[in-house]
């Protein structure tokens, strides 16, 4: 499964990251065995974004992307990272 979402309004503490940002890509088909591949670009000479992984109190993955919640995947809290989720930094011309 790949995907690619828009940015949405970063969640400034652990309720807001609880709440589900509007613009925010949701994937709630995501099942066991799945490899979710995010392709974020990012201007080349600029320091490469930080992605970061935060699961909510209801279950759900949170992919952040310097402080903006980018995709959700719904129940996907025990997702293994290692394996299921792969992240491409992708520099673009400035």
């Amino acid at each position: 499964m790949t995907t690619r979402a828009p940015y949405a309004t970063a969640p400034t503490d652990h309720a807001e990251r609880s709440a589900r940002p509007r613009d925010a890509r949701v994937i709630t088909d995501f099942e066991a065995g799945d490899r979710l591949h995010l392709a974020i670009p990012y201007r080349r000479g600029t320091p490469p974004p930080q992605v970061s992984f935060h699961a909510n109190d209801a279950g759900d993955l949170l992919v952040i992307v310097d402080g903006a919640v980018m995709t959700i995947l719904s129940g996907g809290a025990m997702i293994d990272l290692e394996s299921e989720v792969i992240v491409d930094l992708v520099a673009t011309r400035s």
